[in-house]
């Protein structure tokens, strides 16, 4: 996972203050985004996509927190890439051990994700394993986990229709 602005210490305390917000640096104006690499994924191999990450996202919670996630939607967000997106399911829990971050940190490890923290400030952990992102937060007795799947090339309009069956 890239960090926003290598490890700066300016972008360290924005994550801290603003775990909620995902920041974007874009490149210099007049460069080109590398291709987008492969056929774009169908409907039904995205779907495909989803319900692995939805699987991993279930184990992950599992591992973590010591039950079952409650059923929530993996939703599609648009990738760094024009024409491609990636999943990402996220849920919260109330009434978690304050050390969560601590022993998630060491059993992720485990599993062979790449871990990172901020020095200080609010408990948080950064993974990254196989171009899959996980993210967790604990704060005032409650966690929050979000896990965003691999990026894969997809036609703008799949990703539309992908979006309107999550409202649905």
């Amino acid at each position: 996972m890239s960090e926003p602005g290598g490890r700066e210490p300016f972008w360290d305390v924005v994550r801290r203050r603003h775990p909620d917000v995902d920041v974007v640096l874009l490149p210099p104006a007049g460069t080109t985004p590398p291709p987008v690499q492969g056929d774009p994924v169908t409907a039904e191999e995205a779907h495909g996509v989803a319900d692995r990450l939805d699987h991993d996202f279930a184990a992950l919670w599992q591992m973590l927190l010591g039950t079952a996630p409650e059923g929530s939607p993996v939703r599609w967000i648009s990738g760094l890439v024009p024409g491609t997106a990636r999943p990402v399911r996220s849920q919260r829990s109330e009434h978690v051990p304050l050390d969560l971050v601590g022993t998630a940190r060491s059993s992720l490890a485990d599993l062979g994700w790449t871990t990172s923290e901020p020095p200080a400030g609010l408990s948080l952990l950064v993974a990254e394993r196989e171009g899959r992102e996980l993210q967790l937060t604990v704060h005032d007795d409650a966690a929050r986990l979000e896990v965003r799947g691999t990026t894969v090339p997809i036609a703008s309009r799949t990703l539309r229709a992908l979006r309107a069956e999550e409202r649905a």
